[in-house]
């Protein structure tokens, strides 16, 4: 079991991601949405946002770059 401190430690994490998240523009937190999420393959999330394959990869990319520099990770 978690101690209250890593409770919170958890929750306010988790607040970071969804500001995080909301930060994104549409188009990117749609595709993340759709492929980390709701895990559809980037040929049905290209389908779904109506873009080709290749727009769809290239969007996660950014919206994870994002991601990462919003929340201090380094890679």
């Amino acid at each position: 079991a978690l101690s209250a401190e890593e409770r919170e430690a958890g929750e306010a994490l988790g607040e970071k991601v969804r500001q995080a998240m909301l930060a994104l523009p549409e188009r990117l937190r749609e595709v993340v949405e759709l492929r980390l999420f709701q895990g559809f393959d980037y040929a049905r999330v290209a389908e779904l946002t109506g873009v080709p394959e290749a727009t769809a990869r290239s969007r996660l990319r950014y919206a994870l770059e994002a991601l990462r520099r919003a929340l201090g990770v380094r890679t």
